[in-house]
């Protein structure tokens, strides 16, 4: 039976990547504030991070008219001294029903976020209107992010529903009078019992650009949002290549779904000979795509609106052979 092997990095192997330092990876020492809005509210954040949910209730309090919110809003981003990975600190980040806007993630970057107001009051969207800037300056075309985290699923309705964390980091490269990201990698996070390690691996658009930023965003929800839901962070870390000779080891996998996150196309591969049918999901459980496939196939996905979505490939007999989460980001 035929089967694809595939070399993978060992990311723990010293002969072949460097920890990089990040600023306020600990989450040791925090700062707190006010929201600068007509009713302040007191927030946090670790330094070297900026909370979200001081955007949201700045942009609530002061802009409510125009994007239908009230007042009722509450803080997101916690310290955390109880559960905790290491030292003495962790952040706790809480998806929360922000009065009329529904529910919001709660997130951290190590980034700021910057709000037009004027094109706000002309009428124009958040998102239009919403632009960011910084990030760890860093000349180097590193391999992954990895977090040490623990996840509790929310509840809808008073029963625990599941719900998707995120970890996403960007390699940014000032090109043509603009940050361009040249390179991406995301990380999803399930619920877990105890802290556990995830990695964003990070995929380059070409294999000579060297980015001089990078953007690292946490977020306790991505679609399909699950209220309180709550994910922990401590002891952030990224890696980078001490050489372009590489400790490799051989894995065998019969069944790919990739790129994730996809954008306007998923590429499906099968190393055993037989018709497969990949199928995906929404989170409402409607089947978005279905399609039967041999060897490798690519299907377009564009027209699917953004979001995560579940997928499965069975063989001719409907014996399921694979499963997973996918991310489309358009």
């Amino acid at each position: 039976m035929k089967k694809i092997y595939v070399a993978l990095l060992l990311l723990s192997g010293a002969t072949m990547a460097n920890a990089q330092s990040v600023p306020g990876a600990g989450m040791e020492t925090w700062r707190t504030g006010m929201s600068g809005s007509t009713s302040p509210k007191a927030i946090a954040a670790p330094a070297g991070w900026l909370g979200f949910d001081s955007l949201i209730i700045a942009l609530g309090e002061g802009f409510g008219s125009f994007i239908g919110a009230g007042t009722n809003f509450h803080e997101q981003v916690f310290k955390e001294s109880v559960i905790v990975h290491s030292g003495t600190h962790s952040a706790k980040l809480m998806t929360m029903k922000q009065d009329t806007l529904g529910l919001i993630p709660g997130s951290i970057g190590n980034y700021v976020t910057h709000v037009n107001t004027s094109a706000l009051l002309s009428g124009g969207s958040i998102a239009s209107a919403t632009t960011v800037s910084g990030g760890l300056p860093l000349t180097d075309r590193l391999i992954s992010a990895s977090a040490w985290v623990q996840y509790q699923y929310g509840k809808t309705a008073g029963v625990v529903a599941e719900d998707t964390a995120i970890l996403q980091i960007q390699a940014i490269k000032f090109i043509g009078g603009k940050d361009s990201v040249i390179g991406t990698g995301v990380a999803m996070i399930d619920s877990t019992s105890s802290w556990t390690q995830v990695t964003a691996n990070i995929v380059y658009n070409d294999s000579t650009t060297v980015p001089d930023t990078f953007r690292i965003t946490l977020t306790s929800s991505i679609s399909g949002a699950v209220d309180s839901s709550a994910l922990y962070v401590d002891d952030i870390t990224l890696m980078s290549p001490l050489s372009t000779y590489y400790h490799v080891f051989t894995g065998v996998i019969n069944y790919m779904v990739y790129p994730n996150p996809a954008q306007g196309v998923v590429n499906l591969f099968a190393a055993t000979a037989g018709t497969f049918t990949f199928r995906m999901f929404d989170l409402t459980g409607r089947e978005a795509v279905r399609k039967d496939f041999e060897g490798a196939q690519s299907i377009a996905v564009s027209t699917l609106p953004t979001g995560l979505y579940l997928y499965s490939i069975t063989d001719a007999s409907g014996a399921v052979q694979k499963t997973g989460k996918l991310s489309l980001m358009h």
